[in-house]
């Protein structure tokens, strides 16, 4: 007899190794936090069992494109604080960044400029693409997801994988 909730995980752990290679692929491992981060969790719902891949909340912030206008940072505002000026201070700071106040401010600017993700900033890519880590990753589980589904276990694995396969929107994506 076929163990449900463990088919359920093996096609999670492919899923999530299939956006985790996409979000590598974009060159967003600097610190490793998000990519480490993801986590599986298998849940009963009285009808079978449901995936979820639990990910960081900033994962929108390189899941999407920002435009220069939609960047919350005005230059010389003399505000005394600023969300995203802190969150890019941490994070220059976890990359060991000599003065990352100053990065901070540096960056801000050049997305004020350009939007995020910058031009330059594509350097870092090995397949063109700063954006959409998930959608790309998703889509690229799709393609493998058939071969993990047995045949004596097919519909009722395709009724719960169907949040998975049918696109990011249904994607029973949480943040952690």
């Amino acid at each position: 007899m076929i163990d449900a909730k463990k088919q359920i995980q093996e096609v999670m752990e492919v899923a999530r190794e299939a956006i985790r290679a996409e979000l590598k692929a974009q060159g967003h491992i600097a610190t490793g936090k998000l990519y480490n981060s993801m986590r599986i969790e298998i849940v009963e719902d009285g009808k079978g069992y449901i995936g979820r891949l639990w990910v960081q909340d900033y994962y929108v912030n390189i899941e999407f494109r920002m435009g220069p206008g939609s960047v919350p940072y005005t230059r010389g505002s003399g505000k005394s604080s600023s969300q995203m000026i802190m969150g890019l201070f941490k994070h220059w700071q976890r990359l060991g960044v000599a003065n990352p106040l100053a990065a901070s401010f540096a960056t801000a600017n050049v997305w004020k400029k350009e939007g995020r993700p910058t031009r330059a900033s594509f350097k870092y890519s090995s397949n063109g693409r700063r954006t959409g880590f998930m959608e790309h990753g998703v889509k690229a589980f799709r393609e493998k997801a058939d071969e993990l589904i047995t045949e004596g276990y097919a519909e009722a694995t395709r009724f719960h994988m169907r949040s998975i396969v049918n696109g990011l929107d249904q994607l029973d994506l949480k943040t952690a």
